[in-house]
Order: C-alpha cells, then sequence, then structure tokens
C-alpha cells in the first residue's frame, strides 16, 4: 500500500546546513560534509562513541575523517557506509560494491573525567563509476601487554585509482585503527611508510589495520577506486613518535587548484601505534573541520592527523594525500535556485517529518520545519531566509509555542523563541541537504539529505 503524502511528509526527516557554512555553487565536484559531537568520557561510556556523516544526492563518498582537538581520543572505526540504511562496512560483501554514500567513525575517549569533541567528515564527489573493493582479515586474539593485529590491502580494478578508503572492525571495544592509508608503487607491498616522501604516482589500493587486545576478530578494509587521470599521492617526511607518547604530523598540501579527495595515515608499527586522527583540511581559515561549524564545507586540498605509541621505544609514521586537479574531475553546470523550489522536502529515509519551502522574491524565501524534538513533542521551527545560488540560509529560525486548537485559539500567547539556523544546499531540482545549529535544549545540530515531496502545479523545474 502507497504511503500517503501526509503520512511521508510527516514522516520526512530533513537536514539543514549551518549558517557559518560557505554558500557553495550546486555543481561543485568536490564537497565536505561534516558532524561534530560530544565523546562521554570513558567513566561516563565505556564503549566507543559512533558518528556518522551523509554525502548529498548525486555524489559519492570518497573518503573519510576524523579531526580532534584532544589526544585523549584514539580511533576505532574510520570506514564508508553504504545506501539508504548506511550500512556498516564490516557487514559489507567482500569484492566489489557500488561507491559509498556516507562515512562514519567510532571514537574511544581515555580520560576518565573529561568529555572530548570530535569531527566527522565525508569527501563527496560527482563521481558515480567510482566503486568500492572490500576485503576482509582476521586480527587473532591479544592482550595490553601482547597486542595482536589483523588488516588487509585490496587493489583497485586495473584502468583506475585509489581516491580514498575505510577500515572497520567487528569488535569495537578491543580493537583500534592502526594504519588506515593509500597504498603507491613501490616500498614494501606499496606501504606508505616505506616511500619516498614527496610526489609519487598514482595509488593503486588501501591499506587498512586494527590493533587488538581482546578475542579473535574481523578487520574489513575498504579501497575507494575510480578512472580519473593525473592523479597524484603526496607523501610527507617521517614523523617521529617517542616511547608512549604522541606525534602529530605537518599538513601534507595538494599542489595549486588540486583537491584532496582522500589520504591517510601509515605507522611503522602496526601492533604498538594507533591512530588519533586523519582529518581533510580546508583550502582557507579556520583549516580544521574542528573549528568549523555542521554541514556543508569546501572540497579539502589538503590532510593531516597524529598517532599515539604504545611502544617501550621510538616508532615513526608518515601521512599521504590523494591529490586530483579540479581539471580533471566532471565539469557540472552549476544550479541557481528558483520558484520551482517551493515545495514540501522531505528526507525518504527518515518519513515522519518534512518542510515547506516557498520563495517569496528573488532573495527570500519562507520555511517551515514540522518535526519533533529529542522526547517527541511536535515541534514547529520556521523563518524567513536568504537566497544565493543554490542555497537558501535561515540565520534567524524559531520555534513556534503557545498555541491551541480552535476556538481555544489565542494569537496573543503565540511566541517565536529563537532556534537556531537552517541551511538548505540545493543540488538539482528535486535533492539538496539541509543541515542547522542549535543550542537550544532537547536538539541537536545535523544534516541530512532532502528529497522533493510535492511540486506546484504549472511550475515546474527544469
Amino acid at each position: 500500500m502507497k504511503q500517503s503524502i501526509v503520512s511521508r511528509f510527516l514522516a520526512a526527516g530533513l537536514m539543514v546546513a549551518a549558517s557559518a557554512a560557505p554558500a557553495l555553487a550546486e555543481g561543485a565536484p568536490v564537497v565536505t560534509i561534516q558532524h561534530t559531537q560530544s565523546v562521554p568520557s570513558a567513566a561516563a561510556l565505556a564503549s566507543p562513541t559512533s558518528l556518522f556523516v551523509e554525502c548529498p544526492s548525486g555524489y559519492v563518498a570518497v573518503s573519510g575523517g576524523l579531526d580532534s582537538t584532544s589526544n585523549d581520543l584514539e580511533v576505532v572505526r574510520l570506514a564508508p557506509t553504504f545506501g539508504a540504511t548506511a550500512e556498516n562496512l564490516v557487514t559489507a560483501l567482500v569484492g566489489t560494491q557500488s561507491a559509498p554514500t556516507g562515512w562514519m567513525a567510532a571514537v574511544r575517549n581515555l580520560s576518565t573525567t573529561v568529555s572530548r569533541s570530535a569531527t566527522v567528515t565525508t569527501v563527496c564527489a560527482q563521481l558515480p563509476s567510482a566503486v568500492a573493493i572490500v576485503a576482509s582479515a582476521t586480527a587473532s586474539a591479544g592482550t595490553a601487554a601482547d597486542p595482536s593485529f589483523g588488516g588487509a590491502i585490496p587493489d583497485c580494478p586495473a584502468g583506475t585509482t585509489a581516491i580514498g578508503g575505510g577500515v572497520d572492525v567487528a569488535n569495537p571495544s578491543t580493537m583500534t585503527v592502526t594504519s588506515n592509508s593509500p597504498r603507491g608503487v613501490g616500498g614494501i607491498r606499496g606501504y606508505l611508510s616505506t616511500l619516498p616522501a614527496g610526489t609519487l604516482a598514482a595509488p593503486v589500493g588501501w591499506s587498512g589495520f586494527a590493533r587488538n587486545v581482546g578475542p579473535a576478530s574481523v578487520v574489513k578494509v575498504a579501497a575507494i577506486c575510480a578512472p580519473l587521470t593525473d592523479v597524484t599521492l603526496v607523501n610527507s617526511a617521517t614523523f617521529g613518535v617517542a616511547a608512549g607518547g604522541t606525534g602529530d604530523a605537518t599538513t601534507v598540501s595538494c599542489p595549486a587548484n588540486q583537491y584532496a579527495l582522500g589520504g591517510g595515515g601509515d605507522p611503522s608499527n602496526v601492533m604498538t601505534e594507533v591512530l588519533l586522527s586523519s582529518t581533510p583540511v580546508y583550502p582557507s581559515a579556520p583549516y580544521y573541520p574542528s573549528a568549523r561549524d555542521d554541514g556543508t564545507q569546501p572540497g579539502p586540498t589538503g590532510l593531516d592527523g597524529a598517532y599515539r605509541s604504545y611502544a617501550s621505544g621510538s616508532t615513526t609514521f608518515k601521512f599521504g594525500a590523494i591529490c586530483v586537479p579540479a581539471s580533471s574531475l566532471p565539469n557540472t553546470t552549476p544550479f541557481a535556485v528558483g520558484p520551482s523550489m517551493s515545495a514540501s522536502w522531505f528526507n525518504p529515509g527518515q518519513s515522519g517529518h518534512g518542510i515547506t519551502l516557498e520563495f517569496l522574491n528573488a532573495t527570500s524565501a519562507w520555511m517551515c520545519w514540522f518535526t519533533f524534538d529529542l522526547v517527541g513533542n511536535r515541534a514547529w521551527i520556521c523563518g524567513i531566509g536568504t537566497v544565493g545560488g543554490n542555497t537558501v540560509s535561515f540565520t534567524d529560525a524559531f520555534v513556534v509555542n503557545g498555541g491551541k486548537f480552535p476556538p481555544l485559539f489565542d494569537p496573543a500567547a503565540i511566541a517565536e523563541v529563537p532556534w537556531g539556523s537552517v541551511t538548505i544546499a540545493f543540488t538539482g531540482c528535486n535533492s539538496g541537504t539541509m543541515s542547522w545549529t542549535t543550542s537550544t535544549p532537547n536538539f541537536t545540530s545535523g544534516s541530512m539529505p532532502l528529497s522533493r515531496l510535492t511540486s506546484l502545479w504549472g511550475n515546474g523545474c527544469t
């Protein structure tokens, strides 16, 4: 039985872009989607904290990252997700899969007293021909005193190059990511830590390993591959980590007019070094995701990260960025919104809430988001926004409170309570991404894809 428009609308879940996010023209070949959340202390939450982001419609996820301002966090999972259900890599079938649609990270907070903040990112590109090559391995049983490791090194098909990749584990409570990096040509099996510094040939696959201090468990690794030309691997110098200490990399930057589609870090010892961060770096300040708002950001131009060592002696690691000229990516035409975008919009994956959007003139629009708060109360989040290019920004969204059903309705009782900001970035006539930022109790900041639910009669979009 088909869902009615009303039931789908009330069920629709929509995402709103953070107000500080730049207005990116529709058709931008590469964008970054990011989300920040708090990671409770080890005393407050024993299990790792998971974070998720999704690419806008029309884009695929080519890589992901984790940024943090504290070395208390360790990366447990950093992997692509697939399809409308955001299937995790660890449950994906081995072999060739369709390109991922988002990214996830899981982090462990070593502090027993202080919560920390983590930012997950996914780099999204208009590359429908990209695929994911999934490989699996088993990490044998280990202990803190005698850890084990497991990993895999999937290769990309002939005629393609690795543009990103990720690592997922079946037992996050005892496993930690060690290597999550592109594999090049030469060295020892192409491992990044064995390759020279500088600009190298395009990577041919991915390296993913995890440290294990518990029972034997599965590690899955994905290489994201695409038929691109003029791709290079920019490898860093060697960075050192003192015994039991931490080490930060210096940003690995791509040449001018090139995107850093992906990249990662590779340590000299996958049993004793664990990943603390691996993050894209933006072309302008603030450079790091942890210093920006949730939502849509520009495509990155570099990569950065850090490691912790559990070794009794010093160790080393390297970071590499996968660089591609903007001219080598699909050339798309910028999309500009107009009156035809006046419609009802929702997220098919979260049927149950949605928005109405009306364009008032060339520069302004009205929006109401019919949704719920975190405890289940109905919420109307509305506002008048500014139109620019493919985006509509509502910097002063408010919640409507105080109403009652007629005849008890009293206009004097209606209150418009400031709520936060919402941005909608459209990627075409029928799709976009909504992101929002709020500090209102019982709400959280976030983002999600949007799809058109209705169209106005005689006002089609082309």
